[in-house]
């Protein structure tokens, strides 16, 4: 009964923390993106300006350069040559990349170059302004007001000639004239998608350092809990190896921390000499490889309600798929990642039925590792509609992973729980044990005490039995010697001739038989 009403209390208040905890992981997204949505109406551009007057960066803060750009299909400009109008211009919507333009001006297998161009009105001000670059496939070349400020990898007209990098950045300019012109070269020969397809923001310089700061500094710790959890957990294993759904969960973090260190801010990639391609091809192995490990961590924790079958072919697909990734170059698997995302979904879709399979049945800890990955595939799916450019908002894996992760914390804890529960139960009896230890004592050594006067009575008894047996072997001896003493000398007598006569002998025989008789 005990046990029943903990355990209800423990659903109960799981309940309720699971509902809060999604209220808080899904509120502030849904405010964000409407945030975004109301300023993107706001202040749109329109055939390549972008009108932002009246507007103070230092109350209202950034705002997104969301709008029609300025599009240059197959030609590289530079600020010089676009301010003598150069022909062949287009409007397109930005973000959004340039394999979705129209057949007519778009490139639609991804590879090749353009100019961009946005001109963006505003108040003259003496405050300095920032803009922040994102990641823009797979290189761009930036110019603010006829100024070269950043670049990254190398602009060209083939793939021979050009160099991929993906590093977002931020920098800062004045704008005391009222105009920033904005142009940007763009050439992409190694990704399935070109052009800038996440979008730019501008801001006071203070808040966008502000804000890339924290951005940086909430990857880093997502990046960094994941790391240290998934070492712990493997760490987990090593000592306790009954306990097999450790290493696949470490294994699990490690490679979406690995995923979130390649992608977004590719803090990876900055920080340690991983070329570009290398990290893209981290980026996709980490879908197959978390397909296994998650699912090998579902059926390790509930082996009854997962089928085995299912691992050598979640297994095998997904290395074939890693193996894939490893031998093409990103121009080639690139163009099947819906394929990927695809099976990282189908994996996540047969999990949340094991789980549920396992709820059903009553399995512990089934509530919170359903809960988590359902969250965590919610997660995955918003991947998908980001890099599809279905829904264009950021990447949520490593934060869908990091409410899983606390999830599988809640299972830490109710098993120790238990744990605690079981040596408390054995702690109690022991002191039963202990309290009434002397009393069994006693009891014990009465019995003995009891048993050795039995015993010792027995034994004298034994005694007595012994003694008579030996007075009557004695008489039965000193009985039998007697007559079998005579009857040996009346036998010698005969043997020695002594008896010559027949009535000699006679007699004799008569005497022994009456020796015998008596």
């Amino acid at each position: 009964m005990g046990n029943q009403r903990f355990q209800k209390r423990s659903e109960f208040f799981i309940r309720r923390l699971l509902i809060l905890l999604i209220l808080l992981l899904t509120l502030p997204l849904a405010l964000a993106g409407c945030g975004d949505s109301r300023d993107s109406h706001k202040h749109a551009a329109e055939h390549g300006t972008l009108d932002l007057r009246n507007r103070s960066f230092l109350e209202e803060g950034a705002v997104a350069l969301n709008g029609e750009w300025a599009f240059y299909p197959r030609q590289l400009l530079t600020p010089e040559q676009l301010a003598s109008n150069a022909p062949g211009v287009h409007y397109v919507d930005v973000p959004k990349s340039w394999n979705s333009y129209p057949g007519d001006y778009g490139l639609k297998d991804g590879m090749g170059f353009a100019t961009y161009r946005l001109t963006v009105r505003i108040d003259p001000t003496e405050q300095v302004l920032a803009l922040r670059v994102p990641n823009i496939y797979s290189a761009y070349k930036l110019w603010i007001n006829g100024e070269l400020l950043t670049s990254e990898g190398t602009v060209g007209t083939s793939r021979q000639s050009s160099k991929a990098e993906q590093y977002p950045s931020v920098v800062a300019f004045k704008a005391e004239t009222g105009q920033i012109d904005i142009v940007a070269q763009v050439s992409n020969f190694q990704h399935r998608k070109g052009g800038i397809w996440v979008e730019f923001r501008l801001g006071g310089s203070d808040s966008m350092l502000r804000m890339q700061k924290w951005s940086a500094a909430q990857d880093m710790v997502i990046f960094g809990s994941l790391l240290i959890i998934g070492i712990y957990h493997i760490g987990l294993y090593a000592f306790r190896r009954q306990e097999k759904f450790t290493i696949h969960f470490g294994l699990l973090c490690l490679i979406v921390a690995l995923r979130a260190g390649v992608t977004g801010d590719s803090y990876l990639l900055q920080f340690f000499p991983i070329s570009w391609e290398t990290g893209v091809k981290l980026g996709y192995i980490s879908l197959p490889l978390c397909a296994i490990s998650g699912y090998l961590y579902v059926y390790r924790l509930f082996p009854q309600d997962a089928s085995r079958k299912a691992i050598k072919a979640i297994m095998g697909i997904g290395f074939v798929l890693t193996f894939f990734v490893l031998i093409v170059p990103a121009i080639i698997y690139s163009k099947i990642l819906l394929f990927y995302q695809l099976f990282a979904l189908v994996v996540g879709l047969y999990c949340l039925v094991v789980l549920v399979i396992a709820r059903m049945n009553r399995r512990e800890g089934a509530s919170f590792v359903l809960a988590g990955m359902g969250v965590f595939v919610l997660t995955v799916f918003n991947d998908v509609f980001f890099y599809n450019e279905w829904l264009v908002y950021a990447q949520l894996v490593p934060l869908g992973l990091f409410f899983f992760i606390l999830m599988q914390s809640f299972i830490i804890s109710t098993r120790f729980s238990s744990a605690l529960r079981r040596v408390e139960l054995v702690s109690n009896e022991l002191r039963e044990l202990n309290a009434h230890l002397e009393e069994r004592i006693e009891e014990r050594t009465d019995a003995l005490k009891q048993t050795n006067q039995t015993l010792e009575e027995a034994n004298r008894e034994l005694g007595r039995m012994e003694t008579s047996r030996r007075h009557l072997m004695t008489n039965i001896s000193h009985d039998l010697r007697t007559p079998i003493t005579l009857l040996q000398g009346y036998l010698e007598a005969i043997q020695d001739g002594v008896v010559s006569t027949e009535e000699q002998r006679q007699r004799y025989v008569r005497m022994m038989l009456g020796k015998v008789g008596g």
